[in-house]
């Protein structure tokens, strides 16, 4: 589900001559930066550590049987909450499609 949303991201901001990070690259600088930050803690925080303009950030649950995705993109100077945009199917398999509609969506 990251590698869909790093995707329409990618397409989001191609026009822009932005860069798209992913986690994996960020825990490198953090660390080459001696700092680090547990996972799903402080992602204003570690996206302001290493210059970024703005993060995105989600979770999946599985509530009374159906996947739910929620995706969040927060401006870090401010630590302001941008959008939020949320997928709902009943197998995983489904998020995937419905994923791609709401990352469309969180970044327009």
């Amino acid at each position: 589900l990251s590698d869909e949303v790093r995707g329409v991201a990618l397409k989001a901001v191609a026009e822009h001559r932005c860069s798209v990070m992913t986690r994996e690259s960020m825990a490198v600088i953090l660390k080459d930066m001696g700092l680090q930050c547990k996972e799903g803690d402080c992602e204003v925080e570690t996206a302001r550590n290493i210059g970024a303009d703005f993060v995105v950030s989600g979770s999946v649950a599985k509530i009374e049987g159906s996947f739910v995705a929620t995706l969040k993109l927060h401006e870090t100077a401010r630590g302001m909450l941008l959008a939020v945009a949320r997928a709902t199917a009943p197998t995983a398999l489904e998020l995937i499609e419905g994923i791609k509609r709401s990352s469309a969506d969180l970044f327009k």
